[in-house]
C-alpha cells in the first residue's frame, strides 16, 4: 500500500483541524496553524520515516531541524487529550486513505466532506 503525499497529509490535518489549508502549507505562525502543521508533520513522519526533509519542504517549507523539533514536541505530549485526539483523527483519516487507495478525485471529495463538516461543528462557513 502506498502512503498518501505529504500535500494530503497536510490538507487531512488542515480539514480535521479548522485550519485553512494554504495556511499549513504557508507562513502563518498562529497557535491553531503550527498546531495543525506540526501534527501534519508527526503523522507524515509516520508514513514517509527518514524523510524529515521532504515533509519539511511539502510543509510550508521548513528546516529538517524544525520538523524534528515538532516530532519531538508532538511525541512528548501524546499524553495531552487535546494532543492525542487531534493526532487519533487526523492519523484515522490518513489510514483510511492507506487503506482505500482512493484517487485524486475521491481524495480531494473526502479532504472538502472534512473541511465542510468541520465548519459546521463550529458554525462556519465551509
Amino acid at each position: 500500500m502506498t502512503a498518501p503525499s505529504i500535500r494530503t497529509i497536510g490538507a487531512v490535518a488542515a480539514a480535521c483541524l479548522g485550519v485553512p489549508e494554504y495556511d499549513v502549507f504557508g507562513e502563518n505562525r498562529e497557535k491553531r496553524t503550527v498546531f495543525a502543521r506540526r501534527v501534519a508533520m508527526f503523522v507524515a513522519a509516520r508514513h514517509h520515516p527518514r524523510e524529515h526533509t521532504k515533509i519539511g519542504r511539502a510543509l510550508g517549507n521548513r528546516t529538517r531541524t524544525v520538523v524534528q523539533r515538532s516530532l519531538e514536541d508532538i511525541a512528548g505530549r501524546l499524553d495531552e487529550p487535546v494532543i492525542a485526539d487531534a493526532v487519533s483523527r487526523v492519523g484515522r483519516v490518513v489510514d483510511t486513505l492507506v487503506q482505500a487507495q482512493p484517487d485524486a478525485q475521491r481524495t480531494a471529495e473526502l479532504i472538502r466532506g472534512l473541511r465542510a463538516a468541520n465548519a459546521n461543528k463550529h458554525g462556519e462557513l465551509a
